[in-house]
């Protein structure tokens, strides 16, 4: 796990990134990975960039197996105040294939 101090707090990012190829196994628990990142964009401003990336990454490697849980935190992301939280949500949802 990569972690980064801030202050008193310490924000771990569940996964390196280069290895979220990993996640594209559902057993993987991605809804807590996606939480987590739009946490740390949220409430961790100096990290939003970074959470971003890797958050439309996820969005890439869950692409060919997506819940609708996933899909459905992702789409209810896009009405959030931060702009960062918003764009990366959109990003990610645009690699994911919807029921017709």
């Amino acid at each position: 796990m990569e972690s980064v101090r801030r202050g008193s707090h310490s924000v771990r990012f569940p996964l390196p990134h280069p290895l979220f190829h990993l996640v594209a196994d559902a057993a993987f628990p991605r809804l807590q990975v996606i939480r987590g990142l739009l946490h740390a964009m949220r409430t961790q401003p100096k990290l939003s960039k970074e959470s971003s990336s890797a958050l439309i990454d996820l969005g890439e490697a869950i692409s060919g197996n997506a819940t609708s849980e996933e899909s459905t935190l992702l789409l209810e992301s896009t009405l959030v105040q931060e702009a960062y939280a918003r764009n990366a949500s959109l990003q990610a949802l645009q690699v994911i294939p919807f029921p017709a």
